[in-house]
């Protein structure tokens, strides 16, 4: 059994908690906003993008080795079953879940409107089904609060292609092909709500080539080495994340600010990459980074319910006792709630649904890769 890469983790939690900065503004209602004049510098929708490279390193390792060996044996679309097997069991019961709660949080916790209404609330849930919520605002659907569902919608549009990919492109031609998609998508500037914003794939594909480079002997010629060193891994780590977080701002109106964010996430996945604490070297900050990389997917699926449930929580408590509407005297209670909301829901999650199901995934996935292949089938039948 593989080594469980602790650096990869710690770039979970920072991407997740990237992420759930950048959608205070859920939770947070009034004006001023609590992080004031920060957000005139900072956003931090990067998290995504550093996810999007997680993925794509992640996924490749776990499936290009298996198929390259599987097509020299014939086998090779049993693997990709299987894969597409592990990833429903994986993914879409969470996804789902969360939609369903989202959708009964519109009919029964919903005096201050935060869960949207019945129409959105019907619409967001078909375009999370059936898997084209990042197209979701060209066909007119109001997600609302499901808007998340936009990057598990492109994750997934990918990898149901990315197998025929691995299968059909000979593994000399495969960085660079990964390259020159990269490169056309570099210049392109996509801004919010656009096509190209909700179909970009740099970052993903970046992890990709990432590990293909890993399988190479410069692999380990161009580590990182003097990252060793603690002060210089901290420098290198605060510097990279803090960039995810400057370039969308310094540099919007430049075209190829979500490219240089993509480079930004390949060069915390690279070095996170080798698994020798070249990424937030803390021993006592790393296994809280480490459980809640372990949780981001549910956090990122419940962190903004447990937004909308603090708001409402908190709006009805004040209109009981006769006080002012939630204003900036409660953003601490505010984020307390949301804390312990998004801790709780998100451990649930995880041993409740994530875990079990992703262990039946992958004994279905099992079965499936030892079922005989068509060529295997072939040569029995014929032979005499």
């Amino acid at each position: 059994m593989a080594k469980k890469n602790i650096d990869i983790e710690c770039l979970r939690a920072v991407a997740i908690l990237l992420t759930a900065l950048q959608h205070l503004n859920v939770l947070f209602r009034w004006s001023p906003h609590p992080l004031g004049r920060i957000e005139d510098y900072l956003h931090f929708w990067g998290g995504v993008d550093l996810f999007f490279c997680i993925s794509g390193y992640v996924v490749s390792k776990s499936l290009i080795e298996s198929l390259d060996v599987a097509r020299g044996e014939g086998r090779e679309w049993l693997v990709v079953k299987a894969f597409w097997t592990r990833r429903v069991y994986r993914l879409l019961p969470s996804a789902w879940l969360w939609m369903i709660i989202m959708g009964a949080g519109t009919f029964l916790f919903n005096e201050t409107g935060a869960f949207g209404n019945v129409h959105d609330t019907i619409s967001r849930s078909i375009a999370i089904v059936t898997g084209v919520a990042n197209f979701a605002t060209f066909f007119g659907i109001n997600m609302g609060q499901g808007f998340v569902y936009w990057s598990l919608a492109l994750e997934e549009q990918f990898y149901l292609i990315f197998p025929f990919f691995v299968v059909f492109v000979p593994i000399a031609w495969r960085h660079r092909v990964l390259l020159l998609a990269i490169a056309i998508q570099f210049p392109m500037y996509r801004s919010t709500g656009t096509i190209f914003w909700a179909t970009r794939l740099d970052a993903l594909l970046w992890g990709i080539v990432l590990y293909l480079f890993s399988r190479t002997p410069q692999y380990r010629i161009f580590e990182p080495l003097s990252l060793k060193k603690s002060s210089k891994a901290w420098g290198v780590s605060l510097f990279l994340i803090f960039t995810l977080a400057a370039i969308p701002g310094a540099l919007e109106t430049v075209p190829f600010h979500v490219g240089m964010m993509a480079l930004a996430s390949a060069a915390l996945v690279y070095a996170a990459s080798f698994n020798k604490a070249y990424v937030l070297p803390s021993r006592w900050l790393r296994p809280i980074l480490t459980w809640i990389g372990s949780r981001s997917y549910a956090i990122y699926l419940c962190h903004l319910p447990a937004y909308m449930i603090t708001h409402e929580l908190w709006t009805r408590w004040t209109e009981r006792f006769g006080l002012s509407h939630p204003n900036g005297t409660y953003t601490i209670r505010y984020a307390i709630t949301a804390l312990a909301l998004i801790t709780a829901l998100a451990e649930l999650n995880y041993r409740l649904v994530e875990a079990p199901l992703r262990k039946r995934g992958m004994n279905a996935a099992r079965r499936i890769t030892l079922q005989p292949s068509a060529a295997s089938d072939q040569m029995t039948v014929s032979r005499p």
